[in-house]
């Protein structure tokens, strides 16, 4: 069995439900030991946590405002996200 180990960071008050389990879903989907990169859509990741793609742009946008990934926009609807360092 695998298991995840989110940023702690995550667990604190400023960030909500929905940022820790599009968190989740973003490193679900990662190689943390290789490039810690996710090509994932808006789309994607709400329809695979059951949320709106507005509520997972807002998620995203707060986790890279934390400085927990980085987004970078490609040639198509997906994006890469990139999962940084963190404190386990």
């Amino acid at each position: 069995m695998n298991y995840i180990n989110i940023p702690k960071k995550t667990l604190g008050k400023e960030f909500n439900t929905s940022d820790q389990i599009v968190m989740l879903e973003i490193m679900s989907n990662t190689n943390l030991k290789k490039n810690s990169e996710c090509f994932k859509t808006v789309k994607t990741i709400a329809e695979n946590t059951n949320m709106s793609e507005r509520e997972v742009i807002r998620s995203t946008a707060k986790l890279e405002e934390e400085g927990l990934i980085k987004k970078e926009q490609r040639f198509n609807s997906s994006s890469i996200y990139h999962v940084c360092e963190y404190d386990k």
